[in-house]
């Protein structure tokens, strides 16, 4: 799960032909789950309603193989988690989507800014709130077991 980094682009996009731009339009509303519903829950449900960010899934892309796909993301200088979208499909369980956006919107509400090192964004306390997710071990098992 990583974190975006505007100033990398910002500084570096004339050497990679691309120029900072608006994020596209939200699309929450997918084939099996919908992300608004699921968000509102999860903000109710743990942050007492107070996360404010956009939420859509992410881009269909051709598939490629990797070792590891990032399931969901969050982005600080736009406010937006974004979601893998092979997570809407009905094999995967309710409670695994829950818990990647309620990962997501830890990112959100702890406001770590962004590093090369994942313990800089997964630190001690998101990782002790990270436990307080109601099917936390059973969302760890099944993607162990599934992903």
């Amino acid at each position: 799960m990583q974190n975006c980094n505007k100033g990398f682009y910002k500084t570096n996009s004339p050497r990679i032909g691309h120029t900072t731009s608006t994020p596209g339009p939200l699309m929450p509303h997918g084939k099996v789950y919908s992300l608004t519903d699921v968000f509102e829950q999860v903000n109710r449900g743990y942050f007492e309603g107070r996360i404010t960010a956009g939420i859509t899934w992410g881009r269909n892309r051709p598939v490629k193989r990797v070792r590891r796909i990032t399931l969901g993301s969050y982005c600080n200088s736009s406010n937006i988690i974004r979601i893998h979208p092979l997570l809407d499909r009905k094999a995967v369980p309710s409670y695994f989507v829950e818990f990647i956006v309620y990962h997501e919107m830890l990112h959100a509400d702890l406001r770590v800014e962004p590093g090369n090192d994942r313990r800089k964004l997964h630190t001690k306390e998101f990782r002790l709130r990270e436990c307080r997710f109601a099917a936390y071990e059973q969302a760890l098992a099944w993607e162990k077991n599934n992903l």
